[in-house]
């Protein structure tokens, strides 16, 4: 998912500023992302892709929708699995949705289990409307890692073979973009040794060419070289 949808648009930012309509920052939790699975589970990296890569992301709340749904004084009604994501929560606890094709008309607030509680229209001198809704919630919980501002990202990309030697290259990310500091080159030489090993992360070397590598990660020892993770932006208030 787009990262921009996360935004909170330009239409709703006045309804943010209504003593009505405050909404307050999602409380959302760091989660990694790896690319890699137990220690038992065999993977294969080519030339230029990653060994391990490990990035830390915020879970952000997205409910999607399980039918068509008309909207009273909307032309566009909404349609299964059109996504909507949470930009913040009311004082009751639950989320204000947005999504790019509804900006301008207003946003959903729904429960945690996905059941709408009213539509705010985007026009703030309109009241919230309620919805004839038939089937159970219309929308259901997920959750989105998309491309994130701030996240932080390290990976050990293979670079080849040259005799008995496992050349790597380790980098890290913010916002997308490597940091020359924090990039260096690595030669394991298998003759010595099946296993490699980079800060915490240990791999076994299952067989290698020149163009390709088989192997397991054994551990991460918990990745506690991670940077502790940035607070998300704030909801409008």
């Amino acid at each position: 998912m787009n990262f921009k949808q996360l935004l909170v648009p330009a239409t709703l930012l006045h309804l943010a500023g209504c003593a009505t309509y405050a909404v307050q920052p999602l409380d959302t939790r760091t989660v990694v992302l790896k690319n890699y699975g137990p220690p038992d589970s065999v993977q294969t990296a080519t030339v230029g892709e990653a060994i391990f890569r490990v990035q830390q992301a915020r879970e952000i709340p997205v409910y999607i929708a399980q039918r068509e749904q008309a909207v009273p004084g909307v032309r566009t009604p909404v349609t299964p699995r059109m996504p909507f994501t949470a930009y913040g929560r009311d004082r009751d606890g639950n989320y204000r949705l947005t999504n790019a094709e509804f900006d301008r008309y207003g946003s959903f607030t729904v429960t945690p289990d996905g059941e709408v509680v009213n539509f705010i229209p985007a026009d703030a001198m309109q009241n919230p409307r309620r919805l004839d809704q038939e089937g159970g919630p219309l929308f259901r919980p997920a959750a989105d890692y998309g491309d994130q501002p701030g996240a932080f990202t390290a990976e050990m990309i293979y670079s080849g073979l040259a005799g008995t030697v496992v050349r790597a290259l380790y980098r890290e990310y913010t916002d997308n973009l490597a940091r020359p500091a924090f990039t260096q080159e690595l030669q394991y030489d298998l003759g010595a040794d099946s296993v490699i090993a980079y800060k915490s992360v240990r791999v076994r070397v299952l067989g290698a060419t020149n163009s390709a590598l088989r192997y397991s990660v054994l551990s991460d020892g918990g990745l506690p070289w991670l940077p502790a993770p940035r607070s998300p932006r704030p909801a409008a208030q």
